[in-house]
């Protein structure tokens, strides 16, 4: 059976395994649509108000950085999403194959990926105060025309409050899709921080409207993703 040119098993009713793989499909493209609107959104406020991106980073790969961890973060989710409505709301099997344990219960491994899906969700309120206090200065990397240090809100616990919530988006993603590809998203994603951001943050402290308040914010705020841990 065919619905909105999706396939759907023909041995209906919808099974328990349907109904949990249609929750996570749904959750994880509520989230993805929400993360892009964030970042359209927001690069159009900050190119109108603070202006163009006037200084990059020295170093190529600081760009390359950011398509790997862009690359990592959005490919798996869109090949689940994919792959599973296009299977009838089920896992193709080379996907199970990188599946977790099968040893618990049905129900138990429904309600751990229900309860990812909720938790992912309550992460909205986050995305939403990080992107209200980074207001015109987001840019993916790279310094704008009218640059402003952020110091409010989880900026006065991280500098890249932006950075930490993808990493735990990617780790309930991993129980959402009972999988080990996006914890190894996860890894490479980290990888691509850790290149990234302390290129991204001496292109800051070159420039000479910005860097020397930036300097003093890094005394302060000493971590970067990770309170008190990185």
């Amino acid at each position: 059976m065919y619905i909105a040119g999706l396939r759907l098993p023909y041995d209906l009713p919808i099974t328990h395994e349907n109904g949990v793989e249609s929750i996570v499909v749904l959750t994880t493209l509520a989230l993805t649509f929400k993360v892009l609107r964030h970042i359209k959104v927001g690069t159009a406020k900050a190119k109108a108000e603070a202006g163009e991106i006037k200084s990059m980073p020295r170093s190529p790969w600081g760009v390359r950085a950011t398509y790997l961890h862009a690359i990592a973060a959005f490919v798996p989710t869109l090949v689940y999403t994919g792959a599973v409505a296009l299977n009838g709301f089920a896992q193709p099997t080379w996907m199970e194959d990188f599946g977790f344990s099968q040893s618990i219960s049905v129900g138990e491994k429904a309600g751990l990926r229900t309860i990812a899906c909720i938790a992912n969700l309550g992460l909205w309120k986050l995305w939403d105060g990080v992107y209200k206090h980074i207001g015109t200065q987001l840019a993916p990397i790279g310094v704008r025309e009218k640059p402003r240090l952020v110091k409010t809100g989880p900026y006065g616990y991280v500098r890249h409050p932006i950075y930490s919530l993808v990493l735990v988006q990617e780790l309930l993603f991993s129980v959402m899709f009972w999988s080990w590809i996006p914890l190894a998203a996860c890894g490479v994603i980290a990888i691509a921080f850790a290149v990234k951001i302390p290129i991204e943050e001496q292109t800051i402290l070159e420039d000479p409207t910005i860097g020397p308040a930036y300097k003093e914010y890094k005394s302060q705020v000493t971590s970067r993703i990770l309170p008190g841990v990185w």
